[in-house]
């Protein structure tokens, strides 16, 4: 007796279903991915911004859907925007932050926050960039009394405190990492996960971690092997 495919055809169509109501009822801010096809930022190459770069694309309004605007999910109504310009650094200089999405040559794809410095003539030179990789989505900045916030959505506790100073920018927010809650600090050189117990966890290629030392050397265990760690702007890089 041949055995019917209708509950199987059934049960996949019940998926699906689920699936596309799911996403429907999610507000757009979360389903929402750009598409990275610039070729500069601010005015700027991609290469004078990160070489790995093929494309990225400052958010702007232009790029939102119409759901964005009526009142309660206005970026405007919460203070916000996708650029914002001002002394940020606190040292009597301009600059001007801004939040898009990138395409990189490994096809990783993520946000981004580019920070430029105002030059004399007009023109602008790259401060800092910090990368979040895993999804071209949305986010915005707000600014805040000496605070600058860069936010994923709305409604929601998903930000990072960003720190610009003359040397560099740095982005803290709470997260919950491979062991428990922790303070993550994306930089340039990428992101670090502070344990209160004290541990250490760094973000390579797609995974946390854990840094350790062997013989006075920090190091982490990729497959297996122990590889030495490189002090980088005072964060810690697989050589």
């Amino acid at each position: 007796m041949k055995r019917s495919i209708a509950p199987r055809i059934s049960l996949a169509l019940l998926l699906i279903f689920h699936r596309a109501l799911a996403q429907a009822q999610s507000p757009w801010w979360v389903t929402m991915d750009f598409e990275p096809n610039g070729s500069e930022i601010g005015g700027l190459a991609l290469t004078q911004l990160d070489s790995s770069w093929v494309s990225a694309t400052a958010l702007t309004d232009n790029l939102l859907p119409d759901e964005a605007f009526p009142q309660g999910s206005s970026i405007r109504i919460r203070g916000g925007a996708f650029e914002v310009l001002g002394d940020l650094a606190g040292d009597d200089g301009v600059k001007k932050a801004i939040v898009g999405v990138y395409r990189a040559d490994t096809g990783e794809v993520g946000r981004f926050l580019l920070v430029l410095t105002a030059e004399e003539g007009g023109n602008w030179s790259r401060h800092s960039l910090i990368k979040q990789p895993g999804r071209a989505g949305f986010s915005w900045l707000r600014s805040q009394t000496n605070r600058l916030e860069w936010w994923f959505c709305f409604d929601c506790d998903h930000m990072c405190t960003v720190d610009v100073t003359a040397a560099g920018s740095e982005c803290r927010f709470p997260h919950i990492g491979p062991e428990g809650p922790c303070t993550v600090l994306a930089t340039e050189s990428g992101l670090e996960c502070r344990y209160p117990e004290g541990y250490l966890d760094i973000w390579h290629m797609d995974r946390w971690l854990r840094v350790e030392t062997r013989d006075g050397m920090q190091g982490v265990f990729i497959d297996g092997q122990f590889v030495v760690l490189e002090m980088q702007n005072n964060r810690w890089r697989v050589l």
